[in-house]
């Protein structure tokens, strides 16, 4: 689960940035490296520093827009058996509002099963 340090680290790189002082590489690779689990080498490259923090700027705010219900509705959701599912409803209002989009709620087992793909990962971060 995506702790409050990295989002606290995440904050701080993007402070920075905004403010244009120069972002340490390895700070930035070190904290990439540990919310998507990569090992990616520090490059001093300032595009691929700049998509790797605006990768995690988007990540970040998708993180925040989850509540506690919804956090904890994705923890449940999780113990589920594969061959059972949650309301579609409630699946797609908080998927509509991590992901800012605007998903009519659909029958769809697929769409539905990476609906909830994505839920997960996100929660997991």
């Amino acid at each position: 689960m995506m702790k409050d340090s990295l989002i606290s680290k995440i904050n701080k790189l993007s402070n920075q940035f905004d403010k244009g002082v120069k972002i340490s590489a390895k700070e930035l690779t070190d904290v990439y490296n540990e919310v998507y689990n990569k090992e990616e080498k520090v490059v001093n490259c300032a595009t691929c520093l700049r998509t790797k923090l605006f990768e995690l700027q988007k990540t970040a705010e998708q993180y925040n827009r989850l509540t506690e219900e919804d956090k904890e509705f994705i923890d449940w959701v999780m113990t589920l058996p594969s061959e059972h599912f949650p309301s579609f409803d409630k699946v797609t209002e908080i998927y509509n509002r991590a992901f800012k989009q605007n998903k009519a709620v659909t029958n769809c087992l697929p769409c539905l099963k990476k609906m909830i793909a994505e839920l997960i990962k996100l929660r997991q971060l």
